[in-house]
This record gives structure tokens, sequence and C-alpha cells, in this order.
């Protein structure tokens, strides 16, 4: 783990989860600026991470390419900012 914020997306068999892991320094700050709507990444490292899973896959040809070859791919996406809508 780094010192930045990292966004981790597991499968876990029955449940697909998505984990956040915040430095304990940052989680005041980050809860509330994500309840203003908007978290900036300028100061700190955002990550999101995850394995793809064929059953993940949208596109029909890619999906039953990766089902043959029974293949996930691992991806590390920086974040520059996360941004919280909410509806009524």
């Amino acid at each position: 783990m780094t010192d930045g914020i990292e966004i981790y997306v597991r499968d876990s068999g029955d449940q697909t989860l998505l984990n956040f892991y915040i430095p304990e320094r940052l989680r005041e700050e980050f809860i509330t600026a994500l309840r203003s709507g908007s978290y900036l990444g300028s100061q700190v490292p955002i990550a999101l991470e995850l394995s793809t899973l064929p059953k993940w896959i949208v596109d029909k040809e890619q999906r039953t390419h990766a089902e043959r070859r029974n293949e996930s791919v691992h991806v590390r996406i920086p974040v520059t900012a996360i941004n919280v809508q909410s509806t009524e």
C-alpha cells in the first residue's frame, strides 16, 4: 500500500467488493471532501486497481476471447479526482 488512496475492485466468489484504503491522516479530509461532492488528488496519489474477469467484459467477442484463454487483465488506473453525485 502507498501513502495515497487506493481503491480496489475484488471478486470474492459470491460478492464483488469495492474497497477503499485511505491513510489515517487523510481519513477526515477525504470524508469531508466526499460530502462536498469532490476530492481532488493533486496532493495525494489516487489509484483504482482491479483484475477484470471475463464475466465483466461487456463486448461479447472480447468476453468470449478472454473466456477461451481463461484470463483476466489486471489494471492500475491513476485517478486525478473523485466526484460524488447525489439524487433524491
